[in-house]
């Protein structure tokens, strides 16, 4: 993340990790969601990706460059976008494009090829 304040994402990591998550998701006042702590968020839904759109969103250079082979729109999305979601995925420059396996007790499969495809991008860059 491009900012010097990361205070408040390691925070929300550190809370995260001492419950046995991998990382925070992180939300707006309105319950829009934003990131995580460590990565831009994609989902897919009926063969179509989409990211968080909010203004608060920190700039993502992996996922400008998972741009470059997906079509992912920015849109607003909740919590409950995510349930809905057939894969969700995390993206960021050092670890490239990793699916989520779970969000609460929500299981997503696991979509390597996806992952794969973007990561070979972003490495590109």
């Amino acid at each position: 993340h491009k900012t010097m304040n990361y205070a408040p994402f390691v925070l929300a990591r550190r809370r995260a990790r001492a419950q046995g998550l991998d990382d925070a998701l992180l939300l707006d006042r309105e319950g829009q969601i934003l990131e995580t702590a460590t990565a831009a968020v994609v989902l897919a839904r009926n063969g179509r990706f989409a990211a968080p759109a909010s203004a608060l969103r920190l700039p993502s250079l992996a996922l400008e460059a998972a741009r470059e082979v997906l079509d992912i729109p920015a849109q607003p999305m909740r919590l409950e976008d995510l349930a809905a979601a057939d894969h969700v995925y995390v993206c960021n420059s050092l670890m490239g494009m990793r699916p989520v396996a779970a969000i609460g007790e929500r299981v997503f499969p696991l979509d390597e090829k996806t992952c794969a495809l973007v990561t070979r991008a972003i490495r590109e860059e």
